[in-house]
């Protein structure tokens, strides 16, 4: 997010928008992958 407004700041507004666009991705994929793993994605098939 700092290089997006870094961006922003010297008038790439294109590419500020690019690159400020992957954080939510990133956060999305983490809470993603953190319930994954808390919950398990096989929990009801595994054979235990």
């Amino acid at each position: 997010m700092g290089a997006s407004l870094v961006l922003k700041a010297v008038g790439e507004d294109d590419w500020a928008l690019f690159v400020g666009q992957w954080a939510p991705t990133f956060l999305i994929i983490g809470v993603y992958n953190k319930l994954v793993k808390q919950h398990g994605s096989d929990s009801l098939s595994r054979a235990e």
